[in-house]
């Protein structure tokens, strides 16, 4: 049997598919390269789209934005810089930024822009810029990179805000602090002159006081002497009319030479140069006890102290006066049949020492404490002997020591005088 031959039907079908192949492979090249194109197109229009809202976000700001060049030409100009530098977009674009600046200015706008050149940022910063009137314009600054696709540097973003507002506000603040200032410094020296003159009115007053008080202490001692030699030695040739006048003559000159002791004592309180050291409370209390003794004898007090006292920092002789007055005026104003008492401690107040020194005494009313320290203040009246001065004393030896005084008091329950001076 022979062999069949194929028919040309089926050797034409074998010799056109590779024909085929090649078409469809064609067909999916085509379609590859119209989704790229498609791809492309897309990314075209979004980017397209993203420059619009870009420059359409520039266009609307408030702030001033603008681009510049590498030698100061500007490149860009937005409505908010037309709006704040007075020059339409096409009479600054492609000329030098040095139209809005001083031109000793120059020099650092080109500093910055090759800061920014270097991919560097620049901190916002505070400038003076001129508008198209001419008039000064205060801005607030940032400068920024412009880099394209490949991250190069291209040239310069400059938003600006205007201050000009705040810096008025603030130079207007600054003028009036130096204007306050001035006044003030002229104020303290007009005050210090005032002091300086008081002090020397003060201290003449006080040398006239003390020169006063001690040339009157001789005709007063001349009439207590007499008065006194009258009542001794012509005492039997008076009737008892003038025995009564010799004696409240007499009576009148003691006070008024223990109020001129008393002035004496003021005055040197004041102009006595007071030099601050360590003193032993126990040896200035035991002089003030001395100089009181006919007082304590006279009059019967017990007097309890402490027998741990410490030392302070004070002038002696002041301190001692100080106690003496106080511890007087516990021993002077006391209720009829009643013996005196008198307590003294210390107190321990961190940086300082408090003393105390309590009587049994008719006590004070608190709306009269700050008044017992006055100069001739006698809030008794004629219930007790005494000059008013003793205790004003008492407050000007402390204050030239550096330190403080006071008391705690009611009427009938006694006084509580303190003292706090420094501790050694």
């Amino acid at each position: 049997m022979s062999k069949k031959r194929p028919t040309k039907a089926g050797s034409k079908e074998k010799s056109l598919r590779p024909a085929q192949l090649l078409k469809a492979a064609n067909e999916k090249l085509l379609l590859s390269a119209l989704e790229q194109d498609t791809l492309a197109e897309t990314e075209r229009r979004h980017a397209d789209e993203a420059r619009s809202l870009l420059v359409s976000i520039v266009e609307s700001s408030a702030d001033s934005i603008i681009s510049i060049n590498f030698d100061a030409i500007v490149t860009s100009w937005n409505q908010a810089a037309e709006l704040l530098y007075g020059y339409r977009a096409e009479e600054v674009l492609g000329k030098s930024l040095t139209l809005l600046t001083l031109p000793e200015d120059l020099k650092e706008i080109l500093a910055r822009i090759d800061k920014v050149k270097q991919s560097k940022s620049v901190e916002l910063f505070e400038t003076e810029r001129i508008g198209a009137n001419g008039v000064p314009l205060w801005l607030s600054v940032q400068l920024s990179p412009i880099k394209n696709a490949q991250g190069k540097v291209m040239g310069v973003s400059t938003i600006a805000r205007d201050i000009t507002g705040r810096k008025k506000v603030e130079d207007a603040l600054a003028l009036s602090r130096d204007k306050l200032s001035k006044h003030t410094e002229k104020l303290e020296q007009q005050i210090a002159e005032r002091i300086a003159d008081l002090k020397t009115t003060n201290e003449q007053l006080e040398s006239f006081v003390y020169s006063i008080a001690h040339d009157l202490r001789a005709p007063l001692r001349a009439m207590q002497g007499f008065s006194q030699a009258l009542l001794e030695e012509y005492a039997p040739h008076l009737d008892e009319m003038g025995r009564n006048y010799l004696s409240r003559i007499n009576v009148s000159s003691e006070f008024m030479d223990k109020m001129i002791i008393d002035l004496l004592a003021f005055g040197r309180a004041g102009r006595l140069e007071v030099a601050l050291q360590e003193v032993s409370v126990t040896s200035a209390w035991n002089a003030a006890l001395f100089q009181c003794d006919r007082q304590i004898q006279q009059s019967g007090a017990q007097i309890e102290t402490v027998p741990t006292l410490p030392s302070v920092c004070a002038h002696e002789a002041t301190l001692t006066q100080v106690l003496a007055n106080l511890l007087s005026n516990g021993l002077k104003f006391m209720s009829p049949d009643t013996q005196p008492k008198i307590r003294f401690w210390a107190e321990d107040h961190g940086p300082s020492m408090r003393l105390w020194l309590e009587d049994n005494g008719v006590g004070i009313a608190p709306e009269l404490h700050e008044r017992v320290f006055r100069v001739f203040e006698r809030l008794h009246g004629a219930r007790f002997s005494g000059t008013g001065i003793g205790l004003s004393i008492v407050r000007k030896g402390i204050e030239r020591m550096d330190g403080k005084v006071g008391l705690e008091s009611e009427p009938g329950k006694g006084t509580k005088f303190w003292i706090e001076l420094q501790k050694a």
